[in-house]
């Protein structure tokens, strides 16, 4: 309670602050119309107390369940708030105020609860108190999209009401105060002592700033009031087309039929409309909220129990977990998808086994097992795309699973049946933007109309649509079960969208696309809601009226909105893969089978420009910068053994990656396959290994190899790419070989002396020995060779994917010679699957080498 008391002392203080700067301004016209973008300022600190209490009430709701359910809404209005692209200060100006409300409920004592009489007074309060953040929430629905540029009007002439509801608000908050400082005050020896003192200061704390900045307006404002009063009121204006046009005029607008028609409206019908999106963006919040204060209070008892994985809702899935790495809280998602083929493929054969026949789910080890599925498996559990899968990820891939499924059916399904999905909506997109064409060519009222609906859409549209790749065929069993689970899964996605979108009559609003699409990843989803939207349209401008000019302008306002939240979740991407020095055109390339890809390459100048170059604090002195990490050479990334000591020190480095992507240009090579193997820019080059020199010890060095580093950095991993290929097995020379370029310098220097002296003959044949010496033990080693053809051929099954690529780079830097015997544990609970040897190698022969199995073996 006292860090909540703490967050509105210092609300109050930056309100006064800004106030005092306002007030002394107010006078002037200019500061007049800047007075509320310099108080949205402080949106941030004006949210805080509100975040604050809601985690005060979300811990007290263990105790007693209806302040649980006033600290879960809290949060919900909390979070919709700061979602919003843009935020209002008379509109944040409420939060402080609700907190000064509800945080005299965190002094309330279990000795309190116990008493009936108290309780159900305290619940009526509660429920009121509820209603009323509820109604707040749907007038801020109608308030902010009243304030789009193209509604400006709209929200000028309800200026007045709005003021009139913001005091409104602030009048029922004013009384449930009073309501709960009676309930409490009067019953002090039942508070907590040190919380009971402070109900009666509280209340007052932030009431007078609360007022000042919900009646704050701009000229703008102040005008559009007086003209409506003036006028006779709201009432007047709106039954009458001359004064709306005379209002228009009065701001330089043009009131569009369709501004005209939502002006006049009905406040009931207005009232109903907003209601209807508010309740659905709540629903899904509310849901969302739930699911995270239940997951961190098992998580904090599962903790201290035995692990974080006994917070997975799946049992076979919790196993998994418990073997691969029962004390994390996270692991490599290469690990995890490895262990449960593992797992299931040894459920199946137990089952076997004992009934003699396969399961029903047996047919999913076929995809399961293959490598080369494992990445878009990974892609649909990591959310943060980051390289690793954390418990609390499990369970929402998991919750999302239909009941009648089994977990390897889930996970088959999102190992190929979703990208099949996608490509059947891709082609059902392009056949309505061809059927649009065909209407647009026709002689008719729509022509213009359909015309510039597709100077709109047409572009991005065909971007989000068409930029996955195709997809490998299945075996005919695949095939039949992979459909059935497909067109289950389609009829469960499509049914939800649709029910969503009629409550919204089929307009998107930016804020509203999550709630619409039922998940904050925008890719699960954005094709299926693209292709209705898309069939509405097309039978919108297929009727034989005239199309009303706006449905035409919210047809293509809702695809902008979609399109603006598809951007959005680029700039998520590329911000975490470029803050994991990962390369982020491959990226896009293969992650959701290159669903991204074509957008982000068509607007990659846009892209780039918002990302800020300039280096952080840990950015410009941190591990992946220390000279120490790399291979060789002057703190030159790209630098080799060979080349170190003759090389001058190299510049410093830029993003090299995609500049040489850039000056050597090569289109992409759409193929059948899934595109997991290396991109088609360049050809894999080949292993170079040099002839190992020794150094005056007489121990052999390194050869000159391609090298990869990588480093992790708290939940994300960065990786560097220096030219190719992890060294594998540069630690049997490591152990020997000291400072390299030191080593191999002076001997050169050494041999040039030697081989100028005269009288030194027989040194120089002995020097030749060695050499000769060398050359045949190197001869005769050829395993390090075999070796790195092995992780080529691994890493071009990954496709380089970020996660993938990751593990790869940090299996090379754990054998470097240093026996990390910490890092090394994960992999060796891993390999404790492998009690079964035989069996497996008997099953490799079966499957032809696909099962997953065997990667333990390998390593």
């Amino acid at each position: 309670m006292e860090i909540a008391q703490k967050s509105i002392a210092e609300a109050k203080d930056a309100m006064q602050k800004v106030e005092t700067n306002i007030s002394k301004n107010k006078a002037s016209k200019d500061s007049r119309s800047k007075a509320i973008s310099a108080a949205s300022k402080i949106v941030s600190v004006m949210l805080d107390p509100a975040v604050q209490v809601a985690q005060l009430l979300n811990g007290a709701g263990n105790m007693y369940p209806p302040l649980g359910i006033v600290g879960g809404a809290l949060t919900v209005l909390v979070n919709l708030e700061t979602d919003r692209r843009t935020n209002d200060a008379r509109i944040v100006a409420i939060f402080p105020e609700l907190a000064d409300t509800l945080i005299v409920l965190g002094a309330i004592t279990p000795a309190f609860i116990k008493v009936a009489s108290l309780t159900s007074q305290l619940e009526a309060h509660t429920k009121k108190i509820k209603q009323t953040m509820l109604d707040f929430g749907t007038f801020s629905e109608a308030y902010y999209k009243e304030t789009d540029a193209k509604a400006v009007l709209l929200h000028l002439f309800h200026a007045s009401k709005n003021k009139s509801e913001l005091a409104g608000f602030r009048e029922r908050l004013t009384a449930h105060r009073a309501d709960l400082h009676l309930l409490l005050s009067s019953q002090s020896t039942l508070l907590s002592a040190h919380n009971s003192v402070n109900i009666g200061k509280i209340d007052k704390n932030v009431e007078s700033l609360v007022k000042f900045f919900t009646e704050l307006s701009d000229e703008n404002e102040d005008q559009a009031v007086d003209f409506v009063k003036k006028c006779g009121g709201e009432e007047a204006v709106q039954n009458s087309d001359r004064l709306l046009d005379q209002f228009a005029s009065k701001f330089g607008k043009a009131l569009t039929p369709y501004l005209r028609s939502v002006i006049k409206s009905s406040a009931h019908e207005i009232l109903e409309e907003n209601q209807a999106v508010f309740t659905l963006k709540y629903e899904f919040a509310m849901r969302q909220v739930a699911t995270k204060v239940e997951d961190s209070r098992e998580m904090i008892l599962n903790e201290m129990r035995s692990g974080p994985y006994e917070l997975i809702i799946d049992p076979d899935v919790k196993n998994v977990w418990k073997n691969t790495s029962a004390k994390e809280s996270s692991v490599k998602r290469r690990m995890f998808i490895d262990g449960l083929s593992y797992y299931f493929r040894m459920q199946f054969k137990s089952y076997k086994a004992e009934h003699h026949v396969d399961r029903d789910d047996a047919w999913t080890h076929e995809l399961i097992s293959r490598v080369h599925y494992h990445p878009a498996i990974g892609d649909a559990i990591d959310e943060d795309a980051s390289g690793y899968i954390s418990v609390l990820e499990v369970n929402d891939f998991l919750r999302s699973k239909p009941a009648n499924w089994t977990v390897p059916q889930y996970i088959a399904y999102w190992a190929h049946g979703w990208d099949a999905d996608n490509y059947d909506y891709q082609s059902t997109i392009n056949k309505a933007l061809a059927q649009l064409n065909k209407l647009q060519e026709k002689p008719g009222p729509h022509a213009v109309a359909i015309q510039g609906y597709l100077d709109t859409v047409k572009e991005p549209v065909t971007l989000m649509a068409n930029s996955c790749y195709p997809l490998p065929d299945l075996s005919r069993e695949c095939v039949v079960k992979m459909d059935k689970l497909r067109k289950e899964w389609t009829e469960k996605v499509e049914t939800t969208i649709k029910a969503h979108l009629k409550i919204l009559n089929y307009t998107l609003e930016y804020s509203s696309v999550t709630a619409v699409a039922g998940s904050e990843r925008i890719e699960a989803t954005v094709l299926p809601i693209l292709a209705l939207l898309i069939s509405r349209h097309v039978s919108l401008f297929s009727k034989g009226t005239a199309i009303d000019e706006s449905q035409l302008t919210t047809a293509k306002d809702t695809i902008q909105n979609l399109e603006t939240v598809f951007s959005d979740r680029i700039f998520d991407l590329h911000n975490i893969w470029r803050r994991q020095r990962i390369d982020v055109d491959m990226q896009f390339k293969y992650y959701a089978n290159g669903l991204f890809e074509d957008y982000f390459k068509a607007n990659r100048k846009r892209f780039d420009s918002d990302v800020d170059d300039e280096q952080s604090e840990w950015d410009s002195d941190d591990e992946w910068d220390s000279n120490d990490d790399l291979p060789s050479g002057d703190g030159d990334p790209t630098a080799t053994d060979a080349t170190a000591t003759s090389a001058p020190p190299a510049a410093p480095a830029v993003r090299s990656l995609p500049q040489q992507r850039q000056a050597a240009p090569c289109p992409p090579v759409r193929t059948a396959s899934r595109g997991y193997a290396a991109p088609p820019t360049a050809p894999a080059p080949a292993p170079r290994v040099t002839q190992p020199t020794r150094s005056s010890s007489g121990r052999a060095a390194a050869p000159e190899v391609p090298s990869q580093i990588s480093r992790g950095f708290g939940n994300k991993t960065a990786v560097r790419n220096t030219g190719g290929q992890v060294n594998r097995y540069q630690d049997r020379y490591d152990e020997d070989r000291g400072n390299d370029n030191e080593d191999n310098e002076g001997e050169e220097q050494r041999e040039e002396g030697e081989e100028g002296e005269e009288g030194e003959e027989g040194e120089e044949e002995h020097g030749q020995e060695e050499e000769e010496e060398d050359e045949t033990n190197t001869n005769n080693e050829p395993e390090p060779e075999h070796n790195q053809r092995a992780d080529y051929g691994q890493k071009a099954a990954y496709g380089n994917r970020g996660g993938d690529t990751d593990d790869e780079a940090q299996e090379g830097q754990q054998s470097d010679g240093e026996g990390n015997d910490e890092d090394d544990e994960p992999q060796r609970r891993a390999r404790e699957y492998d009690d079964d040897d035989g069996g497996e190698q008997d099953d490799e022969a079966d499957n032809g080498g696909n099962d997953d199995g065997d990667d333990y073996d390998d390593e």
